[in-house]
């Protein structure tokens, strides 16, 4: 009788724990159906739909082709070993930042070693760390020599607010000196400063070198100084023409020069203001210098002055005064000082108005009246009788 008990005991545990195995085998293969109903349920693209994406043809991966003199080392027969889109490069020489390029596209021929980008803005460093800016439409840069050349629109913001327009512009990479071939125009100008006066020039050529801050404007040169004194029809304007000029950025002062031709005639700088020219073999003055901008434009060596004093308020409203004389001078310097409408000749100065002659130390030319200013005069000479000159 207790034999049989336990067979039956036995029998009753072994359904028990089978019908436990089963129930945990039914509950998992919901529990696996219903995870699987899930990823059903929140994916957007079942895995068995997926195709791989379309290949691009060898014509896609061309870079558009365009004739321009600038891309003459640029490979147009293959495809480009690397494209890169948001392209983003700095770089560097003995661990110090040379210059930084950012670009909307870059292609990457490996064996030639170079890379076009398009719609190029760069950052250029100087020796001093500091930041020259250039945003051009395309750009080549030169793995082996770190070379970088920007062009199309090229746009480059100067430390000191200087800013040129060009279609091309070399950095070199060892040097980082600037430069565009005097083949190509150049445009410069600086921002407003608190007086509203502005630098604006045209070349041909530019060479900058980073050693001595100095940019070399190579030929054909003009220079528009204005200065605005609220007076009607707007600022006035200093015009100076010259072979070539050289902009000292430590100073602020842009140097102007000739350039001789044997067996030809010298030539001379120009200097022209309302009612004033002027021509000498040299010339410079202050582009940065604020209130004092215009203040030292100076005209040097062999200097002709030829002048005609303003008409002021007074002068119009005198029926009796007598209309202003022109006025010649010859000097070793003249200052002008628009500020004043002062004339400052130096150096063996001469003055001749009318059938007068003026020399002395010292001459001040008053341009807003006939007041002619002498110190240490050593002669004036006035004709006894007009009836008896000959001219």
């Amino acid at each position: 009788m207790e034999v049989t008990f336990t067979k039956k005991l036995k029998r009753s545990l072994l359904k028990l724990y089978a019908k436990r195995a089963k129930l945990r085998t039914v509950l998992a293969v919901s529990l696996g159906l219903i995870i699987f109903i899930q990823i059903l349920a929140f994916s957007p693209i079942r895995l068995e739909a997926d195709a791989p994406p379309p290949e691009m043809s060898e014509e896609e991966l061309m870079p558009v082709a365009k004739d321009s003199p600038f891309l003459s080392t640029v490979p147009k027969d293959r495809v480009p070993e690397y494209s890169v889109e948001g392209f983003q490069y700095v770089s560097l020489a003995g661990g110090v930042k040379q210059w930084k390029i950012q670009a909307d596209h870059a292609f990457f021929y490996q064996k030639e070693g170079i890379a076009h980008t398009l719609v190029v803005k760069a950052i250029v460093y100087d020796k001093d760390g500091k930041e020259t800016h250039v945003k051009g439409d395309e750009a080549k840069y030169f793995f082996s020599t770190g070379d970088l050349e920007v062009f199309g629109n090229v746009v480059t913001t100067f430390t000191d607010g200087l800013k040129t327009k060009s279609q091309y512009m070399k950095y070199t990479g060892l040097t980082r000196n600037v430069d565009i071939p005097i083949s190509y125009v150049v445009e410069g100008w600086s921002d407003p400063t608190a007086n509203k006066d502005t630098l604006e020039f045209e070349a041909f050529g530019m060479n900058y070198q980073n050693s001595t801050q100095k940019a070399e404007l190579l030929s054909q040169v003009k220079v528009f100084a204005k200065r605005d004194l609220g007076k009607p029809g707007g600022p006035e304007k200093t015009t100076i023409v010259s072979d070539r000029a050289v902009v000292d950025r430590n100073r602020s002062l842009v140097r102007f020069f000739m350039a001789d031709q044997p067996g030809k005639k010298i030539r001379l700088i120009g200097i022209d203001q309302p009612g004033m020219k002027c021509e000498a073999r040299r010339a410079e003055f202050q582009y940065g210098a604020k209130e004092k901008q215009l203040r030292t434009v100076r005209a040097l060596e062999e200097v002709k002055i030829e002048e005609v004093p303003q008409m002021t308020t007074d002068y119009k409203n005198n029926p009796r005064a007598k209309a202003p004389l022109k006025r010649y001078a010859t000097a070793g310097l003249a200052v002008f000082d628009t500020i004043k409408n002062l004339i400052i000749l130096r150096d063996f100065p001469q003055v001749y108005q009318d059938r007068d002659t003026i020399t002395g130390e010292v001459i001040i030319l008053h341009r807003l009246s006939n007041l002619v200013e002498v110190e240490q005069s050593n002669a004036i000479s006035t004709p006894v009788n007009d009836d008896n000159d000959d001219t």
